[in-house]
């Protein structure tokens, strides 16, 4: 992680400006980092701070491929699991809001699915030994100098055109959705191939940046299985089945009908404001006490410091 340290002590109009607008800034909205490793996951949170990237491990939990009778395989429950775990320790310790999630890791490996987009069984793991037997079969059909001239990527066993080939032919027509993807499918996102993901499968044409036929054809799989490529960044979905954070805070009992100064207000209100404030990134400049035009606080210090601040 890096630490960024800031002044807190500023005292001049142009220190206290700097301040607000660096405040500001910190309040942005943050991005959820995903890393599914091969002994461990994390889950962290992108923060930009002053022009400075910050980072955030927030939850990390052991991960490991094991063997359960059929193959060396991804405990895919257990992930999920994790990850979600993680997820909703980003929402609490990230108030100003979350913009994006993105999820990294095993490029090669794949998920199976049914009609209605879940698992047909645990992915295997690029170590499983069954691609050694369909890595010679795929070249007898394709030669490895052909592959590299249609992929130009290392011909390797684990490459996922060799673990789709090892698949039953019963499966083959089913659709597959690489891991980190998957994941991102399950969260609300869309079936797709990120770009870089997918040239790590050695299915991708190094010309024209699509699935490439040739390759499909000569390797027996079915081209329609495939998901759809689309560029880093792509926005896929929005993040399904939140669950809303609600908190709860002591009220007043006394109105503030006619109150015109801040420090006028009940102490539970001036909390409940400062509360608003912090999760929002936003100072209250403006605060409505009541039903009336006169029912209104100004709270000169801060109108003054925005003011100055957008002169400069």
């Amino acid at each position: 992680m890096t630490d960024v340290p800031h002044d807190r002590n500023a005292g001049s109009a142009d220190e206290k400006i700097s301040e607000a607008n660096s405040k500001s800034v910190r309040k942005r909205a943050v991005v959820v980092a995903v890393d599914l490793g091969a002994e461990s996951c994390r889950v962290s949170l992108l923060r930009w701070i002053d022009g400075q990237p910050e980072i955030q491990l927030v939850h990390r939990f052991a991960n490991s491929a094991r063997n359960d009778g059929n193959g060396l395989r991804w405990d895919l429950d257990a992930i999920l699991s994790g990850v979600e775990e993680g997820l909703r320790g980003c929402a609490q310790v990230a108030p100003e809001g979350i913009a994006a999630i993105g999820v990294d890791g095993w490029a090669v490996d794949y998920v199976r699915i049914d009609p209605e987009g879940k698992s047909v069984a645990d992915p295997f793991c690029y170590r499983d030994e069954r691609t050694l037997e369909a890595f010679k079969q795929v070249h007898a059909r394709i030669s490895p100098r052909r592959l590299y001239e249609l992929t130009g990527i290392q011909i390797l066993p684990l490459n996922t055109l060799y673990q789709l080939h090892a698949d039953p032919e019963q499966e083959q027509s089913l659709p597959w959705i690489n891991v980190p993807e998957y994941l991102m499918k399950q969260f609300g996102g869309r079936r797709v191939s990120e770009y870089t993901n997918a040239t790590h499968t050695q299915l991708l044409g190094v010309r024209d940046h699509g699935w490439c036929p040739k390759i499909f054809e000569a390797a027996g799989l079915d081209l329609r299985a495939a998901p759809p490529v689309v560029k880093p960044g792509t926005d896929i979905g929005q993040l399904a089945a939140c669950e809303p954070v609600y908190e709860t805070m002591p009220g007043w009992p006394s109105p503030t009908k006619g109150v015109r100064r801040f420090e006028d207000l009940p102490e539970a209100a001036r909390r409940y404001i400062a509360r608003l404030e912090e999760v929002s990134g936003v100072r209250a400049a403006i605060v409505s006490t009541g039903s009336e035009r006169d029912d209104t606080i100004h709270r000169r210090e801060i109108l003054q410091l925005e003011d100055l601040s957008k002169t400069l």
